[in-house]
C-alpha cells in the first residue's frame, strides 16, 4: 500500500489506518513510517482538552497523503475518553428506547 499506480488498498490497510488515529501525537509518525512508508500526514486536528473551557467540538482526525501527493485517506478518531462514551449514551440511548419499546 505505497500509494504507487494501481496499487490497492486491503481491508486490513483500512484497519490499520484506523488504529493510525488512535496514536499519540509523539508516536504517531513513526507508526506512519512503519506501516506505510512515504506517506505523510497533512492535516491533523485534536479535539481540545484544556479544563475550564467548553470545547465545542471533540473531533479528532488525520488526512494522510501519499509520496505522490495523488491519495488522500482520512481517519477519524472515535470512542476513545470517557466523555466519548458519555456522548455516545447520549447519541444512541433515544434510539434505543424507541426501538426497545417498539417491542413492546
Amino acid at each position: 500500500a505505497s500509494g504507487q499506480e494501481g496499487v490497492t488498498f486491503s481491508i486490513g490497510d483500512f484497519a490499520l489506518w484506523s488504529s493510525l488515529a488512535y496514536e499519540s501525537p509523539h508516536s504517531m509518525q513513526a507508526a506512519l513510517e512503519h506501516f506505510f512508508p512515504g506517506w505523510k500526514i497533512t492535516y491533523q486536528r485534536f479535539a481540545k482538552s484544556e479544563y475550564g473551557t467548553a470545547p465545542r467540538d471533540w473531533t479528532t482526525f488525520f488526512e494522510y497523503t501519499d509520496p505522490r501527493n495523488k491519495t488522500s485517506i482520512v481517519a477519524i478518531r472515535g470512542t476513545d475518553t470517557q466523555l466519548d462514551v458519555l456522548n455516545d449514551i447520549n447519541i444512541w440511548l433515544s434510539a434505543a428506547l424507541m426501538e426497545g419499546f417498539e417491542t413492546l
